[in-house]
């Protein structure tokens, strides 16, 4: 029953997009809403085993087909890699992040790192809500991380100095990641990861964030799919998803210095426009899977019929902001 629910789900949610999104906005915008909040792999499943994004950085030192985290510790282990940073994007979870379970499966000490850029790639400036919803999940995820003996630093400025200061005071010996899609983010990580590199750091980047990656499936022609449902069939024949990524057990980053979230003035003020927000909404890893299971209890059965009528309170799950 909870199968053909999920798949209710799926089908229904994914038709509904079908004539609005490419394959690759369709999947930040669907499939990364369900990964980013932490119901990647346990639901939707990620798929690991894709090419690194940038791939054309000529200081890629592996160019092969990306494999599971697993298979990457195994490889990174013959690097003896100890102390490691783990940086967090829009993939604020624990749970099904491939670039965590790389690191510890790697052996890494795990010093968890969030960076609030001073410009944003692309000019995409986040608006208020989203703020809102930001300062959320990342007390949450400072929470969790906490609950696991670490701290969550928290730092704005320029990513790659950022980055490049924390690995010199940590000496950490690598650097992991989830991918971004978009032509500027592709061009800034590519930047940061050749400076690393350059300073004999390795970095390594996963899909955190979608179903599948945009070069995952293409047509007979070889092209990428610009019409949802031949992506989908296409998707529904060869997908494989893999197994669940179990959160790290333990983090470090006591004792280094952090911004405090509460510092960087992302919930509003004059006037608190978002009051009675946090009685709809719960930011974070665990209110996205409790909501996520509220809705497979059973308002997916009606979803395909629900999902346009606004004055139906659980018409569609709810999992968009997350």
């Amino acid at each position: 029953e909870v199968a053909d629910a999920k798949h209710t789900l799926a089908g229904s949610f994914f038709k509904y997009f079908s004539n609005l999104l490419s394959q690759a906005q369709y999947s930040r915008a669907v499939c990364g809403g369900f990964a980013r909040a932490g119901l990647g792999n346990r639901y939707f499943h990620q798929r690991p085993d894709c090419q690194s994004l940038d791939k054309a950085d000529p200081h890629h030192s592996l160019s092969r087909n990306r494999g599971s985290a697993s298979e990457w510790s195994s490889i990174l282990a013959q690097d003896h890699i100890k102390p490691a940073i783990g940086r967090f994007r829009n993939d604020l979870r624990l749970e099904d992040q491939a670039a965590l379970s790389a690191a510890e499966a790697a052996g890494a000490t795990i010093y968890p790192l969030y960076v609030l850029e001073d410009e944003v790639a692309g000019g995409r400036v986040p608006g208020g809500a989203s703020k809102w919803w930001l300062d959320k999940s990342l007390k949450s995820l400072r929470s969790d991380i906490s609950q696991r003996g670490g701290k969550l630093i928290c730092r704005k400025g320029e990513a790659k100095a950022i980055i490049a200061d924390l690995v010199k005071e940590v000496e950490a010996d690598a650097v992991f990641w989830g991918r971004r899609y978009s032509q500027p983010e592709i061009d800034r990580d590519a930047d940061i990861k050749k400076a690393l590199k350059d300073d004999g750091v390795e970095v390594q980047s996963f899909n955190t964030t979608l179903l599948t990656e945009p070069w995952a499936y293409k047509t007979t022609s070889g092209g990428y799919y610009k019409v949802f449902t031949p992506y989908w069939r296409a998707v529904q024949e060869s997908y494989e998803a893999p197994d669940p990524m179990q959160a790290p057990e333990r983090f470090a980053g006591v004792g280094i210095d952090s911004d405090e979230i509460e510092d960087w003035g992302l919930h509003p003020v004059s006037p608190d426009w978002s009051t009675g927000f946090d009685s709809l909404w719960t930011p974070g890893e665990a209110g996205a899977r409790e909501r996520l299971s509220d809705f497979l209890d059973g308002p997916v059965r009606s979803y395909e019929e629900m999902r346009n009528r606004p004055d139906v309170e659980d018409g569609t799950s709810g999992l968009s902001p997350h």
